[in-house]
């Protein structure tokens, strides 16, 4: 598994539990709103393991206070817009970094996690609602265009979808242990 985060201590603090577990972990610090970094690393984690089969962005862009819990009414328009910007950015880099290498390799997951306000009303969120429901709607996008090529993209609501994690960290890639085949890894990919 290879891990990144803008803070390298919280990163590699969750890689050395990784490996604490009897797993194998690598920690690394990248910007995960910078497209060079992202590119770079990704090169890198293909040389090193050979393919990415699953990429996961869980980057907090943006300083919760003043974005949420102020009225829409009283809201500043930067706050507003900032979440929308940074979280659209994000995903849009790591998901088309790791899509062409999927691609190359015939298989792959990206996955994105949005919390309930993508899809319904809530009140005191500012311009996060939107942020998570654009980030849905480009990983339809994903899906549709990059499906063909058995590269998926799959949304999954925080709340229903995934289990709470201890710590969640800007980005990650991981690839499965050597020893899955490929067969198998489609078929559950297919089943996903």
């Amino acid at each position: 598994m290879f891990l990144t985060g803008g803070n390298l201590g919280n990163v590699e603090a969750v890689a050395e539990e990784i490996v604490a577990a009897h797993g194998k972990a690598e920690a690394g610090q990248v910007d995960a709103l910078d497209e060079k970094a992202i590119e770079h690393h990704l090169s890198s984690v293909t040389r090193d393991a050979g393919r990415i089969d699953i990429s996961f962005n869980a980057i907090t862009p943006v300083p919760q206070p003043g974005v949420q819990g102020v009225p829409i009414a009283k809201l500043p328009v930067g706050s507003f817009t900032a979440p929308i910007a940074a979280y659209t950015r994000s995903h849009f880099l790591t998901a088309r970094a790791a899509a062409r290498r999927m691609v190359e390799k015939s298989s792959g997951v990206i996955l994105m996690h949005t919390p309930e306000p993508a899809r319904l009303g809530a009140a005191l969120v500012g311009g996060m609602g939107p942020a998570w429901a654009a980030m849905e709607a480009f990983n339809r996008n994903l899906s549709a265009e990059f499906g063909a090529h058995t590269a998926f993209a799959r949304s999954a609501s925080a709340r229903r979808d995934f289990p709470r994690p201890k710590r969640l960290i800007s980005s990650l890639v991981c690839t499965p242990p050597r020893w899955a085949s490929r067969q198998s890894n489609s078929r559950a990919l297919s089943r996903a």
